[in-house]
C-alpha cells in the first residue's frame, strides 16, 4: 500500500515534465516581447513538427532569451535532443526577468538536472522553486543522501498542498516515522528509485 502512494507521484512528475513542452505557452503570456515568437513556435510544436518547432524556438530565443515561454519551449526542444546543458542554460537565461514565474523556471531547471543525473542541482533548484512539488523533489534527494531530518522538514512543507503531492509526502513521512528500522529505511530506497537510481 505504501508503494502505491509513491506510484501516484509518477503522473504528477510526468505532468510537470510535460510543462517543459510549452503546451500552455500561449496562456498567461507576459508583456515585454517574445509573445508572437513563442506563439508561432508553440503552433509549430502543436502541429507535430518537432524539428520545425526546435528551429522556431531557437530563433525566438536568439531575440528573446529572457522570455519565460520562449525559454521553456527552447529548453524542451534542447532536452529532446539530449542537450541538458543547453536546456538548463536556456532556462537560466529567463530567471532574471521571470518575476512571479521564477518558481516554475526553477522547477523546470530541477527536472532538467534530474534528466542530467545531477542530484545536487536537482535539490538546489527544487528548493529554490518554493513550490510544493519542488519541496517533495528536494526531499527525495535529501533522503537519497541519508538526510532524513532535512527531508522531513521539506515533506512537511509539501504535505499541505493536497492531492498527489500530499499523498506522496505523507507516504514518505509514514515510512520515516515508522519505529521499525527496516521500514523507515524504505523511505531512502523509495526516494532513490523515484530519482532513477535503480541500481542503488
Amino acid at each position: 500500500p505504501r508503494s502505491m502512494t509513491r506510484l501516484t507521484l509518477i503522473p504528477l512528475l510526468v505532468g510537470v515534465s510535460l510543462a517543459l513542452t510549452g503546451c500552455d505557452v500561449v496562456q498567461g503570456l507576459l508583456g515585454g516581447g517574445g509573445e508572437e515568437a513563442a506563439a508561432a513556435a508553440e503552433s509549430t510544436l502543436a502541429s507535430g513538427d518537432l524539428p520545425g518547432a526546435a528551429d522556431a524556438y531557437a530563433a525566438a530565443a536568439a531575440d528573446n532569451a529572457g522570455h519565460v515561454d520562449v525559454a521553456t519551449g527552447h529548453a524542451f526542444s534542447l532536452l529532446m535532443q539530449g542537450d541538458t546543458d543547453g536546456a538548463d542554460a536556456a532556462l537560466a537565461a529567463a530567471e532574471e526577468g521571470a518575476g512571479d514565474r521564477l518558481g516554475e523556471v526553477k522547477m523546470r531547471r530541477a527536472l532538467v538536472a534530474l534528466e542530467a543525473g545531477d542530484l545536487d542541482a536537482v535539490r538546489t533548484h527544487a528548493e529554490a522553486s518554493d513550490l510544493p512539488q519542488g519541496n517533495l523533489l528536494a526531499a527525495e534527494v535529501a533522503l537519497a543522501d541519508g538526510e532524513r531530518e532535512e527531508a522531513t522538514g521539506l515533506l512537511k512543507q509539501a504535505a499541505p498542498a493536497g492531492g498527489t503531492v500530499a499523498d506522496a509526502a505523507n507516504g514518505y513521512l509514514d515510512l520515516i516515522e515508522d519505529p521499525v528500522p527496516l521500514v523507515s529505511g524504505l523511505s531512502e530506497a523509495q526516494a532513490l528509485w523515484a530519482l532513477g537510481e535503480h541500481k542503488v
